[in-house]
């Protein structure tokens, strides 16, 4: 009876698995109309533009061996920024990225010949800096994969009488397995607190296991912890514990098919694990899922995360008083790679986490039954997921709950309860994301501002300038920095001589751009519909400015003087859509009046960005008119038994997909 109830359960899943997956694709489908018609950057900046602007680059030296330095942004302060590469990491000044000072470490050669012989590539066996954790002002802890043999080196940071920076190794090579990945394109991430050393990275050169580890203790050989594959994000200290952010297959999805779901997971700082049970595992290891997602009565979710943002103050919204700024981080989402090419922006407060944490619990009685919340009365008290004095002297039943329920019953809500940006493209998605928080307007108001970086090479700079609950998304400017290469790590830089840049690193290049191009809007009214916090009109210029005039909600200013010509564009957009080849349409000719247009043409295989406010372009004339295109477009059935729409707009093409 038991497994004919659960076989019945995972039918009923089946069949709503189906419908939410189709209702939520019309509705994905619906909105991409939407954000079509919203999707105007204020602002096209080309790679030409940047490259002439005076902006700093450090190239990748692939002159020798025809591969890429895999560069990962490590260390940055006001005067600085330490990139790993291949063989060697880099010490470079800011914003000029001039180099400083360079340390070299290649593998040794019996180590390449033994990664060749498991079957890696020359390019795999190489030295990839893949971890590197500043313990003190002048000593650096370097992991590396080492020709998939992870190895790790302590440095002595010292400084030359010319300037420079040069590093001195302190005590012996180290073996850096469960701390260093094996190949420089998996995912880990490390950090420092505490005096010890937390790391999120593969444990074997298969990748078959996953793990968290400080050196002491880890997390439990167990794919109820963490699932195969796992796509680690990114760690955090935060309060009394560490964070950790990555995506797993969802083992409580697994009754009715197969899904990646984006957590959060954390430790108590605190833990030593368990006296003789879980001895040197984690007691305080618990997950719950990140709840990114278009809301209503079926939810499409976004749900496999790529990246974060460091953790600050923010707002998700814009606010004219600092102190409603909260403890959050925004996180980059795409849709899984054979659904609809879609990314999102979700913000995430520490708050909402905290009390995730502090809920019920996920349990699963039998392989045949359904996840379902533990009852209350089931769960230990104190609470599992707070942070005792000693973890050695938790009782044995607490520690039986903890091993079998290390799952939280209620996800994380985004901040807002929708997405901050969403996107979706035939030829990008986002990878990376920097944010400048609570930036000050000439409007008054703060600002968080959104750097966000796109598989293709370009980065979108955006404004939520929604007021209340809304989220009325701004795309301000579309950014050519890299061409058709995505971005690997991001930074905003700061230093107190007033420079400001954007620090963008791709696996082959480094480059810091500025935050703004003020300058480049000529009259008051481009200057203010550019929407840009950074920028003002004041003493006849467009500036890096909060004293003159602008109008970021609206987009208009009437202080604004008249402009020279009634002609001029208020935006400004320096570089035209590229043109798009398209193969001959196979269809028939209509045999209704009409045209047969590429939907290529029309959209040019472009990323397009929206606010997910209620309001929309579409109404109820709207509508009338989408009906009376598809009325004048026409299907016509081809030898191979499917139907040919021909149609008279892009609309119609949008529609068509339904």
């Amino acid at each position: 009876m038991k497994i004919w109830a659960n076989m019945l359960d995972c039918r009923q899943c089946v069949n709503m698995v189906t419908f939410y997956t189709f209702t939520g694709l019309l509705h994905l489908t619906a909105l991409v109309g939407a954000w079509q018609m919203n999707f105007n950057p204020r602002s096209t900046v080309s790679l030409f533009e940047i490259e002439n602007a005076g902006v700093a680059s450090f190239p990748s030296d692939t002159s020798s061996e025809g591969y890429y330095d895999w560069f990962k942004l490590f260390i940055s302060d006001d005067n600085s920024v330490v990139i790993g590469g291949k063989n060697q990491f880099y010490n470079l000044s800011l914003p000029l990225l001039h180099v400083n000072g360079r340390e070299q470490w290649p593998a040794e050669e019996n180590k390449k010949a033994a990664c060749l012989i498991r079957g890696k590539t020359q390019k795999e066996c190489q030295n990839y800096i893949r971890v590197m954790l500043q313990k003190t002002q002048d000593e650096l802890f370097v992991c590396g994969t080492y020709a998939c043999s992870p190895s790790c080196k302590t440095y002595r940071i010292q400084q030359t009488l010319d300037g420079g920076i040069n590093y001195r190794q302190i005590g012996s090579l180290s073996n850096a397995k469960g701390v260093a990945p094996y190949l420089p394109q998996s995912n880990s991430t490390a950090l420092y607190a505490g005096g010890k050393i937390y790391t999120a990275t593969e444990l074997h050169f298969d990748g078959n296991e996953p793990v968290i580890y400080n050196g002491d203790i880890r997390v439990q050989r167990n794919s109820m912890m963490l699932n195969v594959p796992t796509h680690f994000v990114s760690s955090m200290e935060y309060e009394d514990k560490i964070y950790f952010f990555f995506s797993e297959p969802a083992v409580e999805y697994i009754n009715c098919g197969k899904a990646i779901f984006s957590r959060v997971a954390r430790v108590c700082k605190n833990d030593q694990g368990g006296k003789i049970l879980l001895k040197k595992e984690f007691t305080t290891f618990f997950k719950t899922r990140l709840n990114c997602s278009i809301p209503g009565d079926y939810p499409f979710y976004f749900d496999e995360i790529q990246a974060t943002s460091d953790m600050h103050k923010g707002n998700y919204m814009s606010s004219s008083d600092q102190s409603n700024a909260t403890d959050m981080i925004y996180a980059v989402f795409n849709t899984p790679q054979n659904s609809i090419q879609g990314s999102a922006i979700c913000a995430f407060r520490f708050s909402d986490i905290i009390h995730a944490f502090r809920g019920t619990f996920k349990e699963q009685k039998g392989k045949d039954y359904n996840w379902q919340s533990a009852p209350l009365d089931s769960i230990p008290s104190p609470h599992p997921a707070e942070c005792a004095n000693s973890s050695t002297v938790i009782d044995d039943m607490t520690l039986n709950f903890v091993q079998e329920h290390p799952m939280m019953e209620s996800a994380v809500p985004a901040f807002g309860g929708q997405p901050v940006v969403m996107a979706t493209s035939l030829t990008s998605t986002f990878t990376q994301m920097a944010v400048d928080w609570q930036r000050r307007a000439g409007d008054g108001r703060y600002y968080d501002i959104m750097f966000i970086g796109r598989s293709d090479g370009y980065v979108l700079k955006t404004i939520n300038k929604g007021r209340g609950s809304a989220i009325e998304t701004v795309t301000i400017e579309e950014i050519e920095v890299f061409r058709n290469k995505p971005f690997t790590s991001m930074k905003i830089f700061r230093n107190p001589n007033g420079e400001e840049k954007l620090i963008v690193v791709s696996a082959h290049q480094v480059k810091t751009i500025p935050l703004h191009r003020c300058h480049l809007q000529k009259t008051c009214s481009a200057c203010v519909a550019l929407q840009d916090p950074y920028c003002s009109w004041a003493e006849g210029k467009c500036e890096n400015s909060i004293n003159g005039i602008q109008n970021i909600y609206q987009g208009v200013n009437s202080s604004c003087p008249a402009d020279p010509s009634t002609t001029k564009e208020s935006t400004r957009v320096t570089t035209p859509a590229p043109a798009v080849t398209c193969a001959p349409c196979i269809c028939p000719q209509p045999t209704v009046g009409g045209s047969q247009t590429s939907p290529l043409n029309n959209n040019n295989g472009k990323t397009v960005v929206t606010s997910t406010a209620s309001s929309s372009p579409v109404d109820g004339a709207g509508d009338k008119k989408k009906d009376q295109d598809i009325k004048n477009s026409s299907a016509e059935a081809l030898p191979n038994g499917k139907a040919c729409f021909l149609w008279n707009s892009f609309s119609q093409w949008r529609l068509a997909l339904l």
